[in-house]
């Protein structure tokens, strides 16, 4: 994850523009946004993601098939 504006919290820490994160696979990834401004960030991922909530379970069947 590279932070493009604006900034968030997770488990590991604060980033803020220009910050790099690298996650080891195994955590569950919950970020906030820092308040102020939107928080625009580019995320690479290397498999298939798994919303959680109860949004998440409504969203993953759209997610696994690519229409969001």
């Amino acid at each position: 994850t590279v932070c493009l504006q604006g900034g968030y919290t997770d488990e590991t820490g604060s980033y803020s523009v220009g910050d790099f994160a690298v996650g080891t696979g195994a955590q569950q990834h919950e970020p906030i946004a820092d308040p102020g401004e939107p928080c625009i960030a580019l995320i690479v991922v290397e498999k298939p993601i798994t919303l959680t909530g109860p949004w998440g379970r409504w969203l993953n069947p759209l997610v696994s098939r690519g229409i969001i």
